[in-house]
């Protein structure tokens, strides 16, 4: 086990412990309990550093962004909505170390998008209510084609659709159709 590699897996089991033993009975008493678990694993996976696998949006590759439009390294598995997840139908996986870790791993995935791709894909917590537009798994296919690129700008790879929808998990998927605004 290389260095980042444990690293990574005592902030995950330092996460998991702290909202197990401190965090996770108060989150259904109020939606600002709520709030509180979801920044604190959101803080836990951002300070764990992110896993850059060089897929950019077209607008990204084609240099599209402006200064107004720059771009930005985009968590496509939002670490809050995915804490809630497993927090309020999933409890399983924060009950065992193994998937809490490769979840939290996960959640360190990001893909390369504009600013304002990024605002049009987050969630809304409004009136303390958590909901979305579109689900994970269609959202990012709008921004494509995706470009694999690595650091001197090669392209490595090309897909259509978004590449990770086989990453986004269909526990994670049911939980956000509960979140789905419809117009």
């Amino acid at each position: 086990m290389n260095i980042l590699t444990s690293n990574i897996i005592y902030r995950a089991e330092k996460c998991r412990q702290i909202i197990l033993n401190h965090l996770y009975e108060d989150y259904f008493k109020s939606s600002e309990f709520a709030k509180v678990v979801r920044d604190e694993y959101y803080h836990w996976v951002y300070y764990s550093g992110t896993k850059t696998n060089g897929y950019v949006s077209n607008d990204v590759f084609l240099n599209k962004a402006t200064s107004k439009k720059s771009s930005t390294k985009d968590h496509y598995l939002s670490p809050r909505i995915v804490i809630s997840s497993i927090i309020e139908n999933n409890l399983h996986i924060l009950n065992d170390k193994d998937s809490f870790c490769e979840v939290f791993n996960l959640c360190r995935d990001v893909v390369g998008v504009t600013r304002e791709q990024n605002d049009g894909v987050r969630f809304v917590n409004k009136n303390n209510k958590k909901f979305i537009n579109e689900l994970t798994i269609d959202k990012y296919d709008k921004y494509g084609p995706w470009w694999q690129v690595d650091s001197k700008k090669k392209v490595l790879g090309r897909s259509d659709e978004f590449p990770f929808k086989n990453k986004i998990p269909e526990w994670f998927t049911e939980y956000e159709k509960k979140l789905l605004f419809t117009h």
